[in-house]
């Protein structure tokens, strides 16, 4: 797959921190402000430049923000690079990637923006989330206040969904345990093409995950009925292509479950609306 660092997006590595350990090109270099001691991951479209620009306004002033911008196929439009003149107490790092035609992975893109991160800890966040700044000393603290058997750190998702609403019910508060906060090192990878998943890759490195208070902020499930559809849609798709391409994972029965939850809403949905 091609990776190419945005013009004047991207920043070498600071003289005591590891370098990236998967990038295919090597970053043009400008000036490191990051003293925070957590790389933030972000993985991105054109359209999401706006969502972008709210969830990296709720990150560390001083930390280093590593975002993979999915650059359009021919006949889908422009990229918009993403505007480090905004940011200018963080270190931004930035590439584009065109994924191979019909191969559209999560896990992949997650890997390839994490090899982007130089610091010792990695936190993922998606562009329809923020974080609160006054979590911000929790993340350094549970990062480099636990010992070196610690390898992960689940922190909640809570969002309003209008999944019930639409299918009957009430809308309703929503709150998810999700695994956010890593160790960098080569053995956590990412797996799954939706849905994505590093948990059992942290216990299978040897190493334990720790409950946290830490909340993410979350608003993409709170969309209208068409947009809810689309992921719905996208969600089963690669999910089942995934279930097609690994008869014998680890994470199969889990990928099982959650396709048939998400192609039970996405019936429910389409029902209501008439499209079955």
């Amino acid at each position: 797959m091609a990776t190419k660092p945005t013009k004047n997006k991207a920043t070498a590595p600071k003289a005591n921190k590891a370098a990236p350990k998967q990038s295919e090109q090597a970053p043009e270099a400008v000036v490191e402000r990051d003293t925070f001691g957590v790389s933030f991951c972000i993985i991105a479209r054109p359209e999401d430049l706006k969502a972008l620009s709210r969830c990296m306004a709720s990150l560390p002033n001083n930390a280093q923000v590593c975002i993979l911008l999915n650059e359009p196929h021919k006949g889908e439009g422009e990229i918009t690079e993403v505007d480090v003149a905004l940011h200018p107490q963080r270190t931004v790092r930035s590439q584009l990637w065109k994924y191979p035609a019909g191969k559209f992975s999560f896990a992949m893109a997650r890997n390839l923006c994490q090899a982007m991160a130089t610091c010792e800890w990695i936190f993922w966040i998606d562009c329809d989330e923020m974080l609160a700044h006054a979590q911000h000393d929790g993340i350094n603290y549970a990062a480099y206040g636990h010992g070196a058997g610690v390898g992960g750190f689940y922190a909640a998702q809570a969002h309003m969904t209008r999944y019930p609403q639409m299918l009957g019910g009430d809308c309703e508060y929503a709150s998810v345990k999700q695994l956010r906060l890593y160790r960098n090192v080569p053995a956590l990878r990412w797996e799954g093409y939706a849905h994505e998943q590093i948990a059992h890759a942290v216990r299978g490195a040897g190493y334990s995950i720790v409950d946290t208070s830490l909340v993410v902020i979350h608003n993409g499930y709170s969309e209208d009925d068409g947009a809810l559809i689309r992921k719905l849609e996208r969600n089963a798709t690669l999910i089942g292509r995934w279930l097609g391409d690994h008869p014998k994972h680890e994470l199969r029965r889990y990928y099982e479950d959650v396709y048939v939850r998400e192609i039970s809403s996405l019936r429910q949905l389409e029902s209501k609306h008439g499209k079955v």
